[in-house]
């Protein structure tokens, strides 16, 4: 499997996996945030996917520390390479959670501010994770026609993604999911063919109201994953053969993911189902606050 045998093949897999959670759950999220200065009540837009937002990001502390630990020479190449990149995913991750955070208790002037860089924010992370997995798949300038077609495509995914779980959510967003999809399968068509690989064709279930949510998470998801598949064992020029990290240390991650992740899936799955059960009690309880206030 992906060129592969053994231990290594199953964390390549693994991590095929844990990126794809983190697209695929954290892209809907990424979507709401893009979506914040569409409406009036930006922050129970922000709070409506509630408890789930930030949980979401714990996929992607595993896979960058799991793809450190399976294959050092593979994280460091693509570390140093696209470092600057990076930063800037980074960055853009700490001013969206700063800003998530903060918007509902600062000054209606800060607020303003602070709404900006979030959808700034959202939408650097979002083009950000796709020109890396583009230069994942094919190498080369970090900066090019190539991963900046697919940047964006992953990003409208992304917002299709968002708009669609607002409509289900709390009933806005139906218009902003119909005037993205047509975009986003333009960017998805683009960007495979500039990469000759199939990219996030998957974003075609999106046209469908009933499936759009998930259409648009499997299609982030599947980026990561068909890139591994269609690029391994060697990965922006790096042998995984070679780099993948000894036996011992894993068998021992192996054995620590084994105890961990069932954890963590539940703990995701408890989220996600109480939050499911009371749909829309923290946004109806923010919307009365803001009735209030007025």
């Amino acid at each position: 499997m992906f060129g592969l045998e053994g231990l290594p093949a199953l964390w390549l897999l693994l991590l095929g996996v844990v990126w794809a959670l983190y697209l695929g759950l954290g892209g809907a999220d990424l979507g709401v945030s893009m979506l914040t200065r569409r409406f009036e009540d930006r922050t129970a837009v922000l709070r409506s996917n509630g408890a789930t937002w930030a949980t979401n990001d714990v996929w992607l502390v595993i896979a960058v520390a799991a793809t450190l630990g399976a294959f050092p020479g593979w994280y460091a190449a693509w570390l140093s390479e696209l470092y600057v990149l990076v930063v800037v995913i980074v960055l853009a991750l700490i001013v969206r959670h700063a800003g998530i955070e903060l918007i509902g208790h600062v000054s209606a002037r800060a607020g303003e501010w602070w709404s900006r860089a979030i959808v700034v924010s959202a939408w650097a992370t979002a083009i950000g994770w796709g020109m890396v997995w583009a230069w994942m798949l094919r190498g080369g300038s970090v900066l090019s026609a190539q991963t900046v077609l697919a940047g964006v495509a992953l990003a409208l995914a992304c917002r299709v993604a968002g708009a669609a779980y607002l409509e289900r959510r709390v009933g806005v967003g139906a218009e902003a999911r119909r005037r993205t999809v047509p975009l986003a399968l333009v960017f998805a068509v683009l960007a495979g063919i500039a990469l000759e690989s199939p990219w996030t064709g998957l974003v075609v279930l999106a046209f469908v109201p009933r499936l759009a949510l998930w259409g648009a998470g499997l299609a982030a998801a599947i980026v990561p994953l068909a890139v591994l598949a269609a690029a391994s064992p060697r990965v922006a020029g790096v042998d995984l053969r070679v780099e993948a990290s000894g036996d011992y240390t894993l068998t021992l991650m192996t054995v620590i993911a084994a105890l961990v992740l069932p954890l963590i899936l539940a703990a995701h799955a408890f989220a996600y189902s109480r939050f499911k059960r009371e749909p829309g009690s923290l946004v109806e309880l923010m919307r009365r606050g803001m009735e209030q206030l007025r």
